[in-house]
């Protein structure tokens, strides 16, 4: 039995090899098993691996990723891991349910910090307008005539933009379901959370099984791309509604600066004040979970504009369906409920632990 494979699973799981389900080589240990990883970390140690691995699955040996360890790997230590997910996890995850509670982590409250921040991003709800003014269907339509030619080109670039809405939303989920998936077949049966300034590092192990060892350096790049883009969109039109605020507040063309001075003033101070917050308290994770809550306590004032702007006197022409009217009050109820629940939770933390 001196083979690589039922060795070590033997030497970890503290059980024979037949026993353990590894008692031949490049096999998978029975599925339930606990090994010194569990009983370490029930200790309070993090439990790290120098070199090869060469067990499975990760659930039975979810070593973690400790920085100074160099780690083979997953393509030539754990190639008997299974990452697939089966049509009965995925069903598992779309039931109306939510997952146990873990120490510190409340699942409800996550959940709606989430919904927040990836689900119905406040933000981007607030600066979608500006885009639509100054460069997109709105700009097209041009400034309101009553006429038949306006109206019927108002309806023509309102039916393009639910297009690129539906067409967008299937973009979107999609690619975000992909990448959930991708996270809880890999991260999720490791036990890898990312924290602080390792979310990256841990973030890049979901493609380790597929890259190995480029994976760190083709995640990172495609990181950079990203948030390098988002990073000017979002700059850009947060700038826009900060520069509005002052510019109202001030009292408009009264008080003698214009919102575009304003604007290029909040496109490096906004910047500036976030990279000096994130000096002060480096939490990556922090700060996108308390943007993701900010987020969600501003829903219920997005619900209350959608009603108002829907039923003042210049948009009745463009209601043609009383469904549409009906789908806006249920959505700005939901919206009201999912602020107003995390708004209590903050007032009254013992809230929490209902979910």
């Amino acid at each position: 039995m001196a083979m690589c494979n039922p060795c070590r699973t033997e030497l970890y799981t503290g059980l024979y090899p037949v026993r353990g389900g590894s008692a031949w080589n490049h096999s998978a240990a029975r599925d339930g098993l606990k090994s010194i990883v569990h009983y370490l970390s029930d200790l309070g140690y993090r439990v790290g691996i120098s070199g090869k691995v060469h067990v499975g699955p990760d659930k039975v040996f979810p070593f973690e990723n400790v920085n100074g360890l160099k780690r083979g790997s997953k393509s030539e230590s754990e190639g008997t891991a299974n990452w697939g997910i089966s049509w009965d996890e995925f069903l598992q995850g779309l039931k109306f349910q939510l997952p146990p509670k873990v120490e510190g982590i409340y699942p409800l409250a996550t959940a709606l910090a989430a919904f927040g921040i990836i689900g119905m991003a406040a933000g981007e709800l607030i600066f979608y307008p500006y885009w639509c003014l100054e460069k997109g269907y709105a700009k097209f339509v041009g400034l309101r005539e009553d006429s038949a030619y306006w109206e019927s080109r108002a309806h023509g670039w309102i039916r393009v933009m639910k297009w690129d809405a539906w067409c967008s939303m299937a973009v979107y989920t999609v690619s975000t379901v992909a990448f959930y998936l991708l996270g809880a077949a890999v991260l999720g049966r490791a036990g890898l959370h990312p924290k602080d300034t390792d979310m990256i590092r841990t973030l890049s192990a979901m493609y380790e099984p597929v890259f190995g060892e480029w994976a760190v350096g083709l995640f990172l790049i495609g990181a950079v791309v990203v948030l390098y883009s988002t990073f000017f969109v979002n700059n850009a039109s947060s700038a826009y509604v900060w520069a509005d605020a002052v510019f109202q507040i001030r009292g408009g063309q009264k008080s003698g600066t214009t919102r575009y001075s304003l604007h290029r003033f909040f496109c490096v101070a906004l910047p500036l004040l976030a990279f000096v917050l994130f000096c002060f308290i480096p939490k990556p994770i922090a700060w996108i979970i308390f943007a993701g809550m900010m987020q969600t306590l501003m829903l219920p004032l997005l619900g209350y504009a959608a009603i108002r702007f829907r039923f003042e006197a210049g948009s009745r022409s463009f209601r043609t369906r009383k469904w549409g009217d009906i789908m806006i009050f249920v959505s700005a109820f939901g919206l009201f409920v999912a602020g107003s629940w995390l708004l209590l939770t903050l007032l009254f933390p013992g809230i929490r632990e209902l979910g």
